[in-house]
């Protein structure tokens, strides 16, 4: 009888493990991760942890508190409860959905359970707002994964996150007019139907606003608009609307010569002023009572690294903060500069001057960029480079500053790359002057300002397609599932599904 129970149960084994092992052929996973087996995976899960009694599977539901802009704490208890001594279990996360990849992993910590509980707890700090974050936590067993409960969540400038279930290739270029009318401009607030813009250009999202910063055209608005998504309403937010100078002051009386490129560090947003005729050069820095100058002198152009007024800046364009600097794109000077927030200090990060009409890849100041940075977006290891003046999209390692080409023409030589609307991968596609772009989940978006295209940029192999044309098109930004672009020479704003 013992004979013919161990043989059964040797059987019982042999096709439990042979399941996992085919499942994991199927789906391509570790055959440590039994997750995606169902009540097999728990059984499995027991019988290798039959002899060890330290680690139990996290439940599959992980729970967030504490959110903040760039920082939230995760949660999860042990779907079997525990009776015995302590387990260490791994928490990371990644900008990628895929995370049976290591090298994909971004940050990750442990955290030992307090029993008494059932619940165990790990804070991530320096989180991008606005992106896509996957969570993992597992259990390990000398280094093995064992099992892994996985949740996806939008972090929001808002200390607030969403579920984060969009594909980007939902999106398929259907156009609605959401704020102005588009082909008469003006400079009136109020509902998004009755709203006029004058010269709108940059679009930053933010919790529940889009910010949006116009510029001189046509007299211009020359201050920073907020358009309440929630309530369907256009506000002037920093600036006084229409009137166009450059005075630090309380945010209602403080006045912008031609605002460009936006970003928000969790608290405070920073804006750049670009050249206007009579005067710009400078960051600004705009905190919820006030407007100041963070670095540059008005009117007075330049090239210094140095610390607040002493620096000077050529025509900045675009702008990022990725958790912890600020990134400007100078136009001017071919350069993306990187700016401290909290000091002012501005330091050189990329491109080797002006002129420079080449197409040299390399690391830092060692590479060229043509026209500096009309936007600049991140998945958190990569900063994304629209070229304008090249017509090429850069990608740049954070960590290391390597500068390589994802899209455009290649051997340029000393001539701007062609400018043109070919779709292809890589060196296959061409550009007519990008002025913005923005990063969602593996794919890129971004505006040909010269024609008008929507494109999409898939990161990890260079391919590019056209969505859709928007005549006059400038900025670009996602919100709650859809693109929003500013319609520049048209005055109005437009969704994109």
């Amino acid at each position: 009888m013992f004979v013919i129970f161990r043989m059964i149960r040797r059987i019982f084994y042999f096709c439990l493990f042979s399941l996992i092992f085919l499942n994991c052929l199927k789906t391509k996973k570790s055959p440590f991760d039994i997750s995606h087996l169902g009540p097999f995976g728990f059984l499995a899960i027991s019988i290798i942890n039959s002899n060890n009694s330290r680690f139990y599977i996290p439940d599959s539901t992980l729970t967030f508190t504490k959110v903040q802009s760039t920082s939230v704490t995760l949660s999860w208890k042990s779907a079997v409860i525990p009776t015995a001594s302590t387990g260490t279990y791994k928490a990371f996360y990644s900008l990628i959905s895929d995370l049976d990849s290591v090298s994909l992993i971004e940050s990750n910590g442990s955290a030992i359970q307090d029993y008494a509980a059932n619940i165990s707890q790990i804070t991530f700090s320096n989180l991008i707002p606005n992106k896509y974050y996957y969570f993992n936590v597992i259990v390990q067993s000398s280094g093995s994964k064992l099992s892994y409960t996985k949740k996806c969540v939008q972090v929001f400038q808002d200390s607030t996150i969403t579920d984060c279930s969009f594909d980007p290739l939902t999106i398929k270029g259907t156009l609605t007019t959401v704020v102005g009318t588009c082909g008469t401009n003006g400079i009136t607030n109020g509902s998004f139907t009755s709203a006029l813009l004058r010269d709108p250009l940059y679009l930053l999202a933010q919790g529940t606003n889009i910010y949006l910063t116009e510029g001189q055209n046509s007299s211009g608005g020359c201050a920073i608009r907020k358009l309440d998504m929630a309530n369907s309403q256009t506000s002037t937010f920093a600036g006084v609307l229409g009137s166009c100078g450059y005075l630090d002051s309380s945010l209602t009386a403080s006045q912008f010569r031609a605002p460009h490129g936006i970003a928000y560090d969790g608290t405070n947003f920073y804006v750049n002023e670009f050249f206007s005729g009579t005067g710009g050069y400078t960051v600004r820095k705009v905190t919820t009572t006030s407007v100041s100058t963070l670095a540059g002198v008005d009117n007075v152009s330049g090239y210094i690294d140095a610390t607040g007024s002493t620096a000077r800046f050529n025509n900045p364009i675009g702008m990022f903060f990725d958790g912890t600097s600020l990134y400007v794109g100078e136009v001017g000077n071919c350069r993306i500069r990187k700016l401290d927030p909290s000091t002012g200090a501005v330091t050189t990060y990329a491109g080797k001057g002006c002129p420079a009409l080449t197409d040299t890849d390399g690391v830092g100041t060692s590479a060229m960029l043509n026209g500096g940075a009309g936007s600049i977006d991140s998945d958190g290891k990569y900063l994304y480079v629209a070229e304008m003046n090249n017509n090429r999209i850069r990608k740049i390692e954070i960590s290391t500053g390597n500068i390589t080409t994802l899209a455009g023409p290649s051997g340029c030589g000393t001539s701007a790359c062609s400018s043109g609307s070919a779709d292809g991968t890589g060196s296959a596609a061409t550009f007519n002057s990008p002025h913005s772009l923005v990063y969602i989940n593996k794919y890129l978006f971004v505006m040909d300002y010269g024609t008008g295209n929507l494109r999409r940029i898939d990161v990890s192999t260079g391919d590019t397609k056209t969505i859709t044309t928007i005549s006059n098109a400038f900025g670009l930004t996602f919100y709650n599932k859809k693109l929003y672009a500013s319609l520049r020479a048209q005055y109005c704003i437009k969704s994109i599904e």
